[in-house]
């Protein structure tokens, strides 16, 4: 664990993306622009609605996403974030929709995970379909929630790749929860992750 640690360390995006401070660009201000091939056929769907209720977290420190986080990543504390998003960011979408940006992780280490919630969601959800599929966005099917819309974006550091880029946005119900982590490498080791998040918001 301490070796997979160290070696996402050389591979963050730096505090100001993988820890989610991205004061100007937002929450997708980091990621790379460039495009890759994608499948036609992947159009927007609505989620099937679920009988659970879901609310945007009230206060990051009553989540249970540190208590997650925490299990790959030792000492990650919340971080509180002086967020100032740039208009037309999936950031700006978050807060100004009333719905909350929460950090967690250890911030001189540059590690560590990004989470927000937005509810009443799914028109700003699929109005962004499009542009992800563009960025190299690939649909994904979720653990446990196949029928839930998910969009990933996954680029492992490279000699052309500077930062290690884990993004995943999804629409459960009408709650629009994205996911950035610096520790992640694929939707298997995210369950734990993506189920704490959803957990966090069903009220």
């Amino acid at each position: 664990m301490k070796n997979k640690q160290a070696g996402r360390r050389t591979a963050a995006f730096g505090l100001t993306c993988i820890l989610g401070l991205t004061f100007i660009t937002g929450l997708a201000g980091c990621s790379s622009n460039s495009t890759s091939s994608n499948n036609a056929s992947d159009t927007p769907r609505s989620a099937v609605p679920y009988t659970a209720t879901f609310a945007v977290p009230t206060d990051c420190t009553q989540t249970t996403i540190l208590a997650t986080v925490l299990t790959t990543v030792p000492g990650a504390k919340f971080i509180d974030t002086p967020w100032q998003p740039s208009a037309g960011t999936e950031l700006a979408d978050v807060l100004n929709n009333a719905g909350i940006a929460c950090t967690y992780g250890v911030q001189s280490a540059e590690i560590g995970a990004t989470v927000s919630w937005v509810n009443e969601a799914g028109t700003l959800f699929s109005n962004r379909v499009s542009d992800w599929l563009k960025q190299g966005y690939k649909k994904v099917a979720l653990e446990n929630h196949s029928d839930v819309d998910a969009y990933l974006l996954y680029k492992p550091q490279s000699e052309t790749q500077e930062f290690h880029v884990w993004e995943l946005h999804f629409l459960i119900n009408t709650m629009w929860i994205t996911i950035n982590a610096s520790y992640l490498d694929n939707l298997n080791d995210a369950s734990t992750l993506i189920e704490s998040a959803i957990a966090s918001a069903n009220v």
